[in-house]
């Protein structure tokens, strides 16, 4: 992102140089454009690169509003001024608010199925990459609040897109399940598919309920995820998950 802001600030001064007029590599006089000399990046290709850091950061200014007001009550015109940008921009990204819902759920489900694969390519064994995956979902809980996943039924193709992501993603996890128990870290002879479905539904009753308002919604989830884990986890994995929660202890 460092990198990518680097260049915006000098397609930026460029464009205020040339008075915005840069278009091609190639300009009317047939010298090479000056921005792409500059930053050696045709200037067709910033400019969907461009177009994708706006769309980016409207997601993400929309689910921060999102998960502090709900979704009925945040307009267009509200994230268009919480984004900084204008109305017009923020309809060329997004023709309304239940497109702008749907890309984002699945530019998030993108992001954290990159990130897995990432970690899937580390020297990391299941139980390993189960918790370093846990912690990157936990740095930006959007979605783990009452009023979001209430007004989520009023958009049923958005709710739709949830369904469909959760079942890619516990495909992915019983995978590693799968794995888990071949490297030595989770118990044979468990059927997971029923576990990672209690684990689904624990997690679903905490959203309508105030039983927990005295707890972080970190504090509870590892509460959540730990004892489940445990469960399941051989006395190699339980030693991981003790360092685990040491550390997590330190962290709240």
């Amino acid at each position: 992102m460092g990198s990518e802001m680097c260049i915006r600030d000098r397609y930026q001064t460029f464009a205020n140089r040339f008075d915005g007029n840069i278009r091609s590599l190639v300009d009317s006089n047939g010298r090479v454009s000056a921005f792409y000399l500059y930053t050696g990046i045709a200037p067709a290709t910033f400019d969907v690169t461009k177009k994708n850091m706006i769309k980016e950061q409207i997601i993400n200014t929309a689910f921060d509003l999102f998960s502090q007001y709900g979704i009925k009550s945040v307009s267009m015109d509200d994230v268009a001024k919480a984004a900084g940008i204008s109305k017009r921009t923020l309809y060329e990204s997004f023709e309304d608010k239940e497109t702008l819902l749907i890309e984002g759920i699945d530019h998030n489900t993108e992001s954290l199925g990159q990130y897995l694969t990432g970690l899937e390519k580390e020297p990391f064994n299941a139980l390993e990459v189960i918790l370093l995956f846990y912690e990157e979902m936990m740095k930006n809980p959007r979605w783990f609040n009452e009023k979001f996943y209430e007004d989520l039924k009023k958009y049923p193709k958005a709710q739709q897109k949830i369904e469909m992501n959760k079942a890619r993603m516990g495909k992915r996890c019983m995978d590693l399940f799968t794995r888990g128990v071949k490297e030595g870290v989770f118990q044979k002879g468990i059927n997971f598919e029923i576990m990672a479905l209690l684990v689904k539904e624990q997690t679903k009753m905490l959203r309508p309920s105030n039983v927990f308002c005295k707890h972080s919604i970190t504090e509870v989830y590892n509460t959540i995820l730990l004892t489940f884990l445990k469960g399941i986890s051989t006395e190699k994995g339980r030693a991981i998950l003790d360092r685990f929660d040491l550390k997590q202890s330190y962290d709240l």
